[in-house]
């Protein structure tokens, strides 16, 4: 039985030049990278602003464990606009996938994993320093479980974007 394969980031770059020919090529190759091999994935990313929306979440999680209130809040009140739904399940599976990444790479004593964008570089290191593989998992299974019932209940997105921050800053502190 024939498996699928990841497409190398150069192929989803590729991809992206020829679709979305309006992109940088910076922007094109974090959005590949984000992307993690699915051509379908990038094109959505690069669709919905898969990657403002990951350089406001990576801006608020290199300051934990105490980001900015009102920049949190100002994120929340984004994805919390009606019709931003889609923004909302964009910005949580970025950050499951960034925390998920973090874990898996800690755990596999790799330290950092590879920035997506510069202004990332120190950050995994960081809070990989500041809690244990085992905290960020805990932290990963509660975003994932909050975004999940955010979105089958129809909850306030805004206030479980809060708590996922709160499990950050929570994981930084024990």
């Amino acid at each position: 039985r024939p498996t699928l394969k990841r497409l190398s980031e150069a192929h989803v770059t590729d991809l992206l030049a020829s679709q979305r020919s309006e992109l940088s090529p910076e922007d094109r190759l974090s959005i590949a990278r984000l992307a993690d091999g699915s051509p379908g994935r990038a094109l959505s990313l690069a669709d919905d602003d898969g990657l403002g929306l990951y350089r406001a979440l990576i801006a608020l999680m290199m300051h934990l464990p105490s980001p900015p209130v009102p920049a949190i809040h100002a994120f929340g009140d984004l994805l919390a606009r009606n019709g931003a739904e889609e923004k909302f399940r964009t910005a949580t599976e970025l950050m499951s996938w960034w925390i998920g990444r973090l874990a898996r790479s800690g755990a596999r004593g790799q330290g950092e994993p590879a920035p997506i964008i510069p202004e990332e570089q120190g950050c995994g290191a960081r809070l990989l320093g500041a809690a244990g593989v085992d905290r960020w998992i805990e932290v990963w299974e509660k975003i994932n479980r909050l975004s999940d019932q955010t979105d089958r209940l129809n909850l306030d997105r805004k206030q479980a974007l809060l708590s996922m921050f709160h499990a950050l800053q929570g994981a930084m502190k024990t």
